[in-house]
């Protein structure tokens, strides 16, 4: 997985399951973006958080 941002803002991700997608349904893949695959708004969490809240 990795953080897209826009400034020091998670705007999205992209994850194995995007790229799988993006190669699947795109014969050429040239000028495709990060913008373009991303899964958008995902969930974060402050990194001081325990991992049992970050569960839910």
């Amino acid at each position: 997985m990795t953080a897209v941002l826009d400034g020091k803002k998670v705007v999205g991700i992209v994850t194995d399951g995007d790229i799988r997608r993006m190669l699947n349904n795109h014969d050429n893949i040239k000028g495709l973006t990060a913008a373009d695959i991303m899964t958008t708004e995902p969930k974060t969490i402050e990194m001081d958080t325990l991992a049992i809240k970050a569960r839910n």
